[in-house]
């Protein structure tokens, strides 16, 4: 359903199966009124009047596909298909046949009349490629060829077709650390990275959580049967203190599960905390744990702790590789370990 703001719905719809000629999602549709979202759905809008390849990154939950959506539909291949790949859905051994094609004879199974890929079917259109970071990497030297030369071959084919089509790639990695670990193409990273739309995280735009909210509610209204119309005192307090590391797709999943339970106008905090499951005498089944309410200091002090043992884990103990992981000063990770008496 339809930038971390959003839209009518943030679960990933299944694109693979919808015709190419469906409603897709328009900038003025995604909530989100901050002054970060406003800043970037501008910048969007602009981008998208361009040509270029369009890199998405941003953490997972924050709406990149729907950005996606948005730009083709502002760009002047808007009445072209939109086709979209999730490179983590289709298994390796496939990926080459679906999205490039194969001709009859290719493998055993192929259809006798062999079957367009994914890039024939984006002709004219706009191919967007969802987590990007886990494409094969075969697969990323034959589709840095397609980039280069706008011409695909089919698997088990003497001859190419001229294609046109805009790339927009999403990914919820770091793709400069990917390629440094060998992992990813750096030519085709190059070659994506003209320009960089950072969606920002729901916790950085907290302007956006209640609006956000109250839209799932309205949502949720109609699809259960509901008349919620306000939000209790105490759940807004929770709502805004919450980071939201699944960002607005956990949003929505938390507004469903209390939508499910709630009784009367008001969604509140007991709504949340009652467990789907009754036992058969009407009693309620013990709570589930939110999680505990942090300053903002302390919330701070837990996510540097982390990403200081994370990082120090990957790199063997190695400070100095600790340090470019983190993006910071080695003498900054010192004093960091040493404030937090890290070993």
């Amino acid at each position: 359903m339809g930038m971390d703001a959003f839209i009518k719905s943030t679960s990933k719809p299944n694109l693979r199966n919808k015709p190419l000629n469906r409603k897709l999602y328009r900038f003025e549709e995604i909530i989100g009124d901050s002054q970060l979202m406003k800043q970037m759905k501008e910048l969007a809008a602009r981008i998208a009047a361009s040509n270029s390849t369009v890199l998405l990154t941003g953490e997972s939950g924050t709406g990149k596909e729907l950005f996606a959506q948005a730009i083709h539909g502002l760009s002047s291949r808007k009445n072209d298909p939109f086709v979209a790949v999730n490179c983590t859905a289709i298994p390796e051994e496939l990926f080459e046949s679906e999205v490039f094609g194969y001709e009859a004879g290719a493998f055993s199974g192929a259809k006798k009349e062999g079957k367009p890929g994914k890039i024939e079917l984006a002709h004219n259109g706009t191919l967007f490629l969802d987590e990007i970071s886990e494409l094969p990497y075969p697969a990323q030297g034959k589709l840095l060829r397609v980039i280069q030369e706008r011409e695909v071959e089919r698997l088990g084919g003497t001859g190419s077709k001229n294609v046109d089509f805009r790339i927009v790639a999403a990914t919820n990695r770091d793709l400069k650390a990917l390629v440094q670990e060998g992992k990813f193409r750096q030519d085709l990273f190059f070659r994506l990275y003209v320009f960089e739309l950072k969606i920002p995280s729901l916790r950085k735009r907290k302007q956006d959580i209640l609006p956000l909210a109250h839209h799932f509610i309205h949502e949720f209204n109609k699809k259960f049967s509901q008349s919620v119309k306000y939000i209790s005192p105490e759940l807004k307090e929770w709502l805004l203190a919450y980071e939201w590391p699944g960002n607005v797709r956990e949003l929505k999943a938390v507004i469903e599960r209390g939508m499910n339970i709630v009784e009367g106008h008001t969604l509140t905090m007991e709504c949340l905390l009652i467990s789907p499951d009754f036992e058969s005498a009407g009693m309620r089944s013990e709570p589930i744990e939110l999680v505990k309410l942090l300053s903002l200091e302390e919330a701070v002090a837990n996510a540097e702790i982390s990403a200081i043992k994370n990082a120090l884990k990957h790199s063997g103990g190695d400070r100095t590789k600790a340090a470019q992981i983190l993006n910071i000063h080695l003498a900054s990770l010192y004093r960091k370990i040493a404030k937090y008496n890290l070993k």
